[in-house]
């Protein structure tokens, strides 16, 4: 049951950003250690991914457009696929 499983995802501030812009992300999103945990139901992750464009952000050339980033990729791809089947 995918609306009662839920996931971590990981973000980090995009690495892209200079020290002091990764400091100010961290601190808008409360991280603690360069990282914030958001838990999202399975099924609403592939819409958690669109709102904050972290499907698209190792796309782009500007990192200002997208300030944080997947930290743990492998595993949201994985929960991504196990949701879209």
């Amino acid at each position: 049951m995918l609306w009662h499983d839920r996931f971590a995802v990981a973000l980090a501030p995009n690495p892209a950003l200079s020290e002091s812009q990764q400091s100010i992300i961290a601190q808008d999103y409360e991280m603690k250690n360069g990282r914030a945990e958001v838990m999202v139901r399975k099924a609403l992750l592939y819409y958690f991914q669109k709102r904050l464009r972290l499907d698209i952000a190792d796309k782009l050339d500007n990192p200002h457009e997208i300030p944080v980033v997947v930290a743990n990729r492998a595993a949201i791809d994985a929960a991504l696929a196990e949701a879209m089947a």
